[in-house]
């Protein structure tokens, strides 16, 4: 029988201590096939670890052992036993040296093969093995908000480390250069966090930026790249991103649509009431009727009376057409373009 050996291995950041045997039972699949699944608490990443797998057999078949090899340099498989016999069990040496540059989460699969010398039904074991990060954040790419109001962006990023290591030596480096970023790591807190400190003028960022950071740890040499997404969300937006124009039974064209807004605390009711919400829209150059239907406070319905002699154009028409949405809500203003297509029941 042939015994094929796949360790699917995934990598997460944890804090247990690693076990020292992984005990996995065999199971008979409906192809003639064994598998088998098994668990390791922990292994810490630049740290060599060996542990014990215990391979029992319930099954009714002896199970033939062959010589094992690896796909990943990662981990390696001694050799221990050549059978197990039905209901009996065999243990096997598994050696894993995770290697410094996987200081992140990800998923690494490898193959280890253990050949009977005959042919015969395969044995599939598969093992997760946690990884202990000598140096994480909570993902490799954090998001800080602000909103249009907002002079500054600010941001604070969890850092852990396992190893022993004082925050005076965990460093940040910016890798690419913006105007008005101040990228620190801050002292350790009452809770023991370290927090990696970001602010940077909101006026120096148009929409979004896209900031790469390296964390470094200067005693253990690990490092850890993350990438911070600086992003404006805007007090108003307009819902659909395209507008459709329908027709009613007596011939009236017309497009529906929604403006939201983010509760401003610096707004009273009174900026939200009918009469303080402006809506304008243009197509090429020509005024457009905009009628609200219905303000709330922080949602406006609005339907756009489009002439017929337009919709018909717009329904044969290969071009894009934008309608431009201008929007004075309170203390916040929009100008937005959107698209503007023809329902098939316009002719």
């Amino acid at each position: 029988m042939v015994l094929l050996i796949h360790f699917s291995v995934s990598f997460h950041i944890c804090f247990a201590e690693a076990a020292e045997v992984v005990v996995v039972e065999l199971r008979k699949l409906g192809d003639g096939s064994y598998a088998g699944e098994g668990h390791v608490p922990a292994v810490r990443v630049g740290t060599p670890t060996s542990v014990t797998l215990r391979v029992k057999n319930p099954t009714g078949s002896e199970v033939a052992f062959g010589e094992p090899s690896t796909s990943c340099k990662c981990v390696e498989v001694e050799k221990s036993v050549t059978h197990i016999s039905p209901g009996g069990q065999g243990d096997f040496r598994v050696n894993i040296a995770v290697p410094r540059r996987h200081n992140r989460e990800q998923i690494v699969q490898f193959v280890n093969y253990l050949p009977s010398d005959a042919g015969g039904d395969a044995v599939r074991i598969s093992l997760q093995c946690k990884v202990e990060a000598l140096l994480a954040t909570p993902s490799e790419s954090i998001v800080i908000e602000a909103d249009e109001t907002s002079k500054m962006f600010e941001g604070r990023v969890p850092i852990r480390f396992t190893s022993p290591v004082t925050a005076k030596l965990i460093k940040a480096k910016v890798l690419a250069e913006h105007h008005g970023l101040s990228v620190r790591v801050g002292p350790k807190t009452s809770d023991g966090e370290v927090y990696l400190e970001i602010e940077m003028p909101t006026k120096d960022v148009d929409s979004s930026r896209t900031i790469p950071i390296q964390i470094f740890d200067a005693k253990n040499n690990v490092s850890r790249e993350l990438s911070v997404i600086l992003a404006k969300s805007r007090a108003i937006r307009v819902v659909p991103s395209s507008l459709r124009i329908l027709r009613t039974q007596d011939g009236v064209y017309y497009a529906r649509f929604m403006v939201i807004r983010q509760n401003n605390p610096r707004d009273s009711d009174a900026n939200f009431q009918s009469g303080r919400a402006l809506v304008e829209a243009t197509l090429d150059g020509k005024q457009l009727v905009v009628k609200q239907l219905a303000v709330q406070p922080l949602l406006l319905r609005c339907e756009l009376r489009i002439p017929s002699e337009l919709a018909e154009a717009i329904a044969v028409s290969d071009s894009k057409n934008l309608i431009l949405l201008s929007i004075n809500w309170g203390n916040e203003k929009l100008t937005e373009s959107l698209e503007i297509v023809a329902s098939a029941d316009v002719q």
